[in-house]
């Protein structure tokens, strides 16, 4: 969350206001207008998340406030800082560890102190944080691949030390993933996702050569440095599954973890773990149920409809990170094309007022990056997160179906051995009387296991959810201030652009 302070003022240079004044009827006057009288100080207004009253869930209402940082922690001056590649500008958008904040602490909603849950806050402050940092490629060819530095700071006393790090791979995230899937899912706890496997990117890595090929291919690993980091993130806050051995291994066990060739894409683990995730949608939507909680049913509708209107915002936001790309590209050769002008003008002033015209373009180009970057590693990326959150919830949802259906058939068939075993008796056959209550006993057991399992199944999923509800407000408003904010922060900076343009403006003017 960003520090409480004065927002930053939008009014201009005292030399703009001056020449204003100087020069009234100016057609440049509509220019120097000040954005912010209409609306106050704030660029916002009143905070529409900062109503305290709003903050039903528990969550702490001072990260609702709209702050604006410091434009030099934010934009950066072009004339001085020109960025180099685009990986340099993502890691600038709260990614990488805030030098300020001491000890690589990171400036993002998945990196501050894990937020307790209610069963095991009792006063104490218990936190961890890990970061993903230092990707690696490893080799060269077909056996490249790249591995990260996996740091943690914790005061959980399950973990040995406080700080430490580890060396993984991208395929260790994927083992780890499913191994918590396997002990978790079926009791009806949320796993965070990991992220997809990219077979492009992945060739991007491996073989890529070249300017533009390395640029694409440290674009993609640091795309995907920041998800793993998210992903271990959410399943840090998670109560139990940060308790799991597996996962406390991950974090702190110095040596290489053992292969997992079931990750791969390509082995046969992989095909036929394809093919089982084909079977089970086809499954999901053959298996009903006659549902007697209203709740799961109003649920599993709500989360069929949030997951198509984030598939379309998703898809509205990268259609907008890729037009603001179009933009910054095309103001770039317009950058270009007044610089040459510049210099085939013979007249002075006119020459000299081109030149400053495409020095500002293309400061204005590379801001314009800034914002697709902004809109891409901000919004985007949130919302392909939640998708694929959404998609843990439909898989747990449907756990509870398979285990009412397993729960539904066991009782189906406990119905038929007890006729089988009247049948018996009536027929007074007592050498198979025996052999058939020892399957209704058993067939007995199974429905009361299957009762059982479906009631903690449900229970379960109805705390998961109220978590993952309570997390993803937070999450969208945080996210959503900090997009606010570097919006902005770039208008600022554009503002400011034109401002010292304008005097080379006047100066054409009043020829």
């Amino acid at each position: 969350m960003a520090t409480e302070r004065e927002p930053p003022p939008l009014t201009l240079d005292g030399e703009a206001s001056k020449q204003d004044s100087d020069h009234e009827g100016d057609l440049f006057k509509s220019a120097l207008e000040d954005p912010v009288d209409s609306i106050g100080n704030s660029p916002f207004g009143n905070s529409p998340f900062g109503n305290e009253e709003e903050n039903t869930n528990g969550l702490n209402a001072d990260f609702g406030k709209i702050t604006l940082r410091n434009n030099e922690t934010r934009v950066r001056d072009v004339e001085n800082d020109a960025p180099s590649n685009t990986s340099s500008i993502i890691s600038r958008i709260n990614y990488l560890p805030d030098t300020s904040g001491g000890d690589g602490q990171m400036n993002n909603s998945y990196n501050r102190k894990s937020s307790m849950d209610e069963e095991e806050a009792e006063g104490e402050d218990k936190f961890i944080i890990v970061t993903v940092t230092e990707p690696q490629k490893v080799n060269e060819g077909i056996n490249a691949y790249v591995q990260y530095k996996v740091n943690t700071e914790t005061s959980l006393p399950i973990f040995k030390k406080r700080k430490f790090s580890v060396l993984r791979r991208f395929s260790d995230f994927l083992g780890l993933h499913e191994k918590l899937q396997e002990k978790h899912i079926h009791v009806g706890r949320l796993v965070p996702p990991a992220p997809e496997k990219s077979v492009s990117g992945m060739v991007k890595t491996k073989m890529g050569k070249g300017d533009t090929a390395g640029q694409e291919s440290n674009d993609f690993v640091e795309r995907r440095r920041a998800a793993l980091e998210r992903f271990l993130n959410r399943t840090a806050q998670h109560p139990v599954l940060r308790m799991d051995p597996d996962f406390r291994e991950f974090l702190e066990m110095d040596e290489a973890l053992p292969r997992s060739s079931n990750t791969s894409a390509f082995s046969g683990a992989g095909v036929m773990r394809l093919f089982n995730k084909v079977g089970e949608q086809v499954k999901n939507f053959t298996a009903k149920m006659d549902e007697k909680d209203q709740w799961f049913e109003d649920k599993t509708v709500q989360t069929e409809n949030m997951e198509v209107q984030l598939r379309k915002l998703h898809a509205s936001v990268e259609a907008l990170s890729h037009h603001r790309r179009d933009l910054a590209n095309s103001t770039g050769i317009f950058a270009k094309s007044a610089a040459m002008l510049a210099n085939c003008e013979e007249h002075t002033s006119l020459s000299r007022a081109l030149s400053q015209l495409a020095q500002t373009e293309e400061k204005i180009d590379l801001l314009y990056q800034e914002q697709a970057v902004t809109d891409y590693s901000l919004l985007a990326e949130l919302l392909r997160d939640y998708i694929g959150l959404l998609g843990t919830v439909k898989e747990v949802l449907h756990q509870r179906v398979k285990i009412f259906t397993n729960w539904t058939t066991a009782q189906t068939t406990l119905a038929k051995k007890r006729e089988t075993k009247v049948k018996l008796e009536l027929a007074s056959k007592h050498d198979k009387i025996q052999a058939a209550q020892d399957e209704v006993r058993e067939w007995e057991e199974k429905v009361e296991t299957g009762e059982r399992d479906f009631e903690q199944i449900s229970d379960m999923i109805k705390k998961e959810m109220d978590r993952f509800e309570r997390t993803r407000i937070k999450d969208f408003k945080e996210t959503l201030v900090k997009y606010l904010e570097a919006l902005m922060l770039h208008q600022q900076q554009l503002i400011k652009y034109w401002e010292a343009f304008l005097p080379e403006a006047r100066s054409i003017s009043a020829v």
